[in-house]
């Protein structure tokens, strides 16, 4: 029979734990502890799969941050950060003053990518150019 470690080692569907639950309180387990130790198993399942999803957007940040710093052309660096892992996520862009955080955004600007919500203070950038998928209020920056 397997057990709760069994499961989780096994990347088991949540099914398969209250299978588990049901066959060991059949074979006259305590209920009760039973239970317990699903739910143990069960955060802990959910643990590791939250390190993981962690684990694949850092790795995916450390990608593009490595990507970005060693490009130099404006249209390399814009096209770098439209690249489908970007769109629909938050951005920061930081640096020191006078590192050209304003010329980007204004070079996005100028290709027509970005949408400004004034109201909010929110950026929305479309690699489409349709700004539908932009929060309401959002509307196209001028150039």
């Amino acid at each position: 029979m397997s057990t709760f470690l069994d499961l989780l080692y096994d990347e088991a569907p949540r099914a398969d734990y209250d299978a588990l639950v049901t066959s060991l309180v059949a074979a006259g387990a305590d209920p009760e502890a039973t239970r317990r130790e699903c739910d143990v198993a069960l955060r802990l399942r959910d643990l590791v799969a939250r390190q993981r999803a962690r684990e694949a957007e850092l790795s995916a940040l450390y990608e593009t941050a490595h990507d970005l710093t060693a490009l130099r052309d404006v249209d390399a660096v814009l096209s770098a950060m439209l690249q489908d892992h970007a769109v629909g996520r938050d951005v920061c862009i930081v640096g020191e003053k006078g590192s050209g955080k304003s010329a980007l955004l204004r070079q996005f600007c100028a290709r027509g990518l970005l949408a400004v919500d004034d109201r909010r203070g929110d950026a929305c950038v479309d690699k489409a150019g349709t700004f539908a998928g932009c929060p309401p209020g959002c509307a196209a920056a001028p150039g």
